[in-house]
């Protein structure tokens, strides 16, 4: 953190576990306090946190949020017809409007993939 890094994006964070039966959300919420005591201006983002509990616990400060990519590619590919158009409007919906207040505003709803 002394090395002029302002924030951390953590790959696949659905995938982390502990042997002494922590949760992933747990290790997360840890690691941000610790973070936090550290440098408390920084950011940390999780990438693939499609976990309700990792948006309802607050376990980030934001969160990459590819359901809202999803839902817009279709939309873009031409994967959206008349017949499909609500589970378009569901789709953008839960992936902005269905998390808490707090986290949709900070997600980052970008329209391409980071790799």
């Amino acid at each position: 953190m002394n090395c002029g890094i302002d924030g951390w994006r953590l790959d696949s964070a659905i995938l982390y576990t502990a042997s002494d039966g922590r949760t992933g959300t747990q290790i997360i919420q840890d690691m941000r306090k610790y973070l936090k005591d550290v440098a408390p201006d920084s950011l940390l983002c999780l990438e693939n946190a499609n976990e309700a509990r990792m948006y309802t616990d607050y376990a980030a400060d934001t969160y990459w949020n590819q359901r809202f990519l999803s839902a817009v590619k279709a939309f873009i590919n031409g994967d959206v017809n008349k017949s499909t158009i609500n589970v378009l409007s569901s789709n953008l919906y839960e992936a902005v409007l269905g998390l808490p207040r707090a986290v949709a505003h900070s997600s980052y709803n970008m329209l391409t993939n980071h790799d």
